[in-house]
């Protein structure tokens, strides 16, 4: 059976697309293994996905916003989102690439998935690509739409549906 590692940085708007993504690949037949933070381990596991919890500075819960951007009171603006973006995807990569690594080596995965914001795969592509499986990014973000003017048509997505719209509907 071809093996799957999907990865998510543990934030509910990353774990949740690639969870569905999971549970559709383990319909189609793929054993599929979700790295992520402990506190997912009930929604993967119900999902029929195999779990596997980050550790060290990867696995923090958003809903307790001093498990991973502890001194966020110390700064504001810029400073904030920094800080912010330092603390939440930047400092859990070394115990990202280590569970990474480890998972790679325990188990026969054939290719990893990543949400965009989790870079512990990141140090997998310094392998030759024929040592190692091959690594995909997975955009968990909406798409959005962007019209001009002078556009004369536009495409929109939603779902499964893709449809071509005149610019005077959506004016």
């Amino acid at each position: 059976m071809t093996a799957i590692l999907l990865c998510a940085t543990p934030l509910a708007g990353h774990v949740g697309p690639l969870t569905t993504l999971g549970a559709d690949l383990r319909r189609h037949g793929y054993e599929v293994h979700l790295l992520t933070g402990s506190r997912f381990a009930t929604s993967v596991d119900a999902a029929g996905l195999h779990h596997h919890s980050l550790s060290g500075a990867a696995d923090f819960d958003e809903r307790d916003p001093s498990t991973f951007v502890p001194h966020a009171d110390r700064y504001t603006g810029l400073a904030l989102s920094r800080y912010q973006v330092e603390q939440t995807f930047v400092r859990p990569i070394p115990d990202q690439a280590a569970a990474v690594e480890r998972l790679v080596g325990d188990h026969h995965v054939d290719a990893v998935l990543t949400d965009g914001t989790f870079a512990g795969a990141l140090p997998l592509l310094s392998v030759p690509a024929h040592r190692r499986p091959p690594v995909l990014g997975v955009g968990v973000m909406p798409l959005v739409l962007v019209y001009d003017r002078s556009m004369t048509t536009a495409v929109c997505i939603g779902g499964n549906d893709v449809s071509w719209v005149e610019p005077a509907a959506l004016a």
